[in-house]
């Protein structure tokens, strides 16, 4: 009987309630992390508030009230929805058009140059789950790089179908693949088990894998908050240190490491001078669609191809 009403004392003052003075400081300081960082995850959020002068430290029931108090201040309004992601959800569409004149028009406003084509170099961005994927997506769509979440130890399906589009897309170009994952007793395999199966599936691809983050040194450098590995994964006795997820690395902060390490494979003058090309060609096509000449094309090719099938 004394045992549970300890264990419920020790549960009251875990879940103690805050002052309005305390909830006040943790709300101005997740505005004011997300409008400088959005957009961001809410566990980006939270990792930052450990750091700082408010009543959040770094544990589970912590983290939801973080949650709560992100939700309740966009259900007001303010910070509004999209400072917030969540790449952990995804909702699946089917692409339909009322006409092929609607088709038309829309790829030509959607028009995209594959800014890698004509390059030695293929790159691909790994990450380790969707909810980073969510931070860092718009920087891969700016360097038309493709982004892939390995959700921890790949399955040996999603590595031997990947290894089989990178054989038919590299056609003898360097293939370079960065990678962010968190810094814990499986996050520090995982490159090198993706690595060991995609050079089996993908044989004769040259293919550099790099840790983009996080690493020790930047654990270090940047004094990012860690908690203890997880005690049930049998990795742990060969880790030392805490684990360290990306998430501690404020979102803006590693999108804008992610754009200089795309920068190391294309200098940033060319893919300006890349854009600008597909600016006046996106124009160009524009143009042609509003006017009707690309369904005429498409049309009198169509008539083309069925008087050379019925001849």
């Amino acid at each position: 009987m004394s045992g549970s009403r300890s264990t419920t004392r020790a549960r009251a003052t875990a879940i103690r309630r805050r002052t309005p003075t305390e909830l006040a400081a943790i709300d101005a300081a997740i505005y004011d992390y997300l409008r400088a960082e959005h957009p961001a995850t809410v566990r980006n959020v939270f990792y930052v508030l450990t750091t700082k002068p408010v009543a959040i430290e770094k544990t589970q029931l912590d983290y939801r009230v973080v949650c709560r108090r992100c939700l309740e201040m966009r259900r007001a309004g303010d910070p509004p929805y999209v400072w917030v992601v969540d790449g952990s959800r995804h909702a699946i569409r089917w692409r339909g058009y009322a006409s092929a004149e609607a088709a038309v028009e829309e790829a030509a406003y959607g028009y995209r140059r594959a800014i890698w084509a004509d390059s030695s170099t293929y790159v691909e961005l790994w990450v380790e789950s969707d909810s980073v994927a969510g931070e860092v997506k718009q920087v891969a769509y700016e360097w038309d790089v493709p982004l892939l979440a390995a959700h921890g130890f790949s399955s040996e399906t999603f590595l031997f179908e990947t290894g089989r589009v990178l054989a038919e897309i590299a056609e003898g170009r360097t293939v370079q693949i960065v990678y962010i994952g968190d810094h814990d007793p499986s996050g520090v395999l995982i490159p090198e088990k993706i690595l060991e199966q995609l050079h089996v599936f993908a044989p004769g691809v040259e293919i550099v894998f790099s840790r983009l983050a996080v690493t020790a040194a930047q654990i270090e450098e940047w004094n990012l908050p860690g908690k203890p590995p997880k005690q049930g994964d049998t990795r742990t006795r060969n880790f030392h240190g805490e684990a360290v997820d990306v998430e501690a690395i404020p979102a803006a902060q590693l999108r804008e490491m992610l754009g200089d390490r795309f920068a190391e494979f294309m200098p940033r003058a060319e893919l300006r001078r890349l854009r600008d090309l597909e600016r006046r060609e996106r124009a160009t096509l524009i143009e042609l669609a509003e006017s009707g000449e690309l369904q005429r094309m498409i049309e009198s090719r169509k008539r083309r191809t069925r008087r050379r099938i019925d001849g």
